[in-house]
C-alpha cells in the first residue's frame, strides 16, 4: 500500500536563504553505527496544474566566455522542474537515524561553475564540510552566499581558480553570481544522518535505515518544506512513500 500525503497537512516554513544521493551527484558520506538494513522509497508530486515556467533572460554581452562559440548558455529555469507525472526534481529528502554518525569528506566537495550555470543546482553536504566553488569557464565568476547560520560571502572566481568555505550549521544557502545574474543554486547543509536529491521523475530512495518509526522532512526552494512519518518495519521494508506539494498561498490581511 501506498501512503500519500498532501503539503497541506504537512509544510512547514519556507527557507529561501539555502554530496547528495541524486542524477549527477557522487553518493554520500557513509553512516556508522548500528546495523543498517532497511530501504524506504517514494515520490515527490506537485499538487495541482503544472505551472508555465519561463526561460531564464541570459544576456549575449554578460555570457561572453561561457560557452564554446557555438554553443548557447543553458536558460532553463530550475528552480521548479516538474517532470513526467508531475514528479518534482531537487526536493532533498532526510531523515535522522539515532546514534548514526555521519563521516564528512577529508577532501573539499566541489560545486563546479560550468557554463555558467551551477553544477549541480542543489548540492547537498554534511555538516562540517568544506565546498570548493570551482570555476571551469572561461570568464571571471563570483560566488555570492546567503547565509544566515553560516559565515557568508561574495567573492572574485577567476577562471581556473576556487573560493573555499566550511558550513558548520544546518541551512539552505542560496548561491548565486552577480556577474551572470541568471546563475543560482543552492548549498543544503544538513545535520541529517541519512539524505537523498529527487530525480526527475520525483524519485528517491534512502538505504540503511533501522526498523523504526523516522519523521521524514522534505525541503524544496520553492516550495518550502513538508514532513511525513515512516515506519521501516523489522524485515526492512517500509510501505512506498508519496507526498504532494503545492505553491504557497499568499497570506491575506484579516480585516479588523
Amino acid at each position: 500500500m501506498k501512503r500519500t500525503f498532501s503539503l497541506s497537512a504537512f509544510l512547514g516554513l519556507a527557507v529561501l536563504s539555502s554530496i547528495a544521493i541524486g542524477v549527477g551527484q557522487d553518493a554520500p558520506p557513509t553512516s556508522k553505527g548500528s546495523a543498517l538494513a532497511g530501504k524506504i522509497a517514494g515520490r515527490i508530486l506537485f499538487e495541482g496544474e503544472k505551472p508555465k515556467v519561463k526561460p531564464l533572460t541570459v544576456g549575449a554581452a554578460q555570457s561572453v566566455g561561457c560557452c564554446a562559440a557555438s554553443e548557447n548558455v543553458d536558460d532553463q529555469d530550475r528552480s521548479l522542474l516538474i517532470g513526467e507525472g508531475l514528479g518534482i526534481a531537487n526536493v532533498v529528502v532526510s531523515l535522522t537515524v539515532k546514534d548514526a554518525k555521519v563521516q564528512v569528506s577529508e577532501k573539499p566537495v566541489v560545486y563546479n561553475q560550468k557554463s555558467c550555470r551551477f553544477e549541480p543546482h542543489v548540492l547537498v553536504v554534511p555538516v562540517g564540510t568544506t565546498v570548493s566553488f570551482t570555476n571551469s569557464d572561461k570568464c571571471v565568476h563570483n560566488v555570492h552566499l546567503y547565509a544566515f547560520h553560516n559565515t557568508g560571502f561574495n567573492r572574485a572566481v577567476p577562471e581556473g581558480k576556487d573560493a573555499k568555505g566550511t558550513f558548520k550549521r544546518a541551512e539552505a544557502i542560496k548561491v548565486s553570481c552577480d556577474i551572470h545574474p541568471w546563475m543560482a543554486g543552492y548549498v543544503v547543509v544538513t545535520d541529517a544522518t541519512h539524505w537523498a536529491l529527487t530525480d526527475a521523475k520525483g524519485g528517491f530512495s534512502l538505504e540503511g535505515i533501522p526498523a523504526g518509526t523516522y519523521e521524514l522532512k522534505v525541503w524544496h526552494e520553492k516550495l518550502g518544506k513538508a514532513k511525513a512519518e515512516v515506519t521501516v518495519k523489522a524485515d526492512g521494508i517500509a510501505e512506498p512513500i508519496e507526498l504532494k506539494m503545492a505553491p504557497k498561498k499568499p497570506r491575506t490581511r484579516r480585516r479588523k
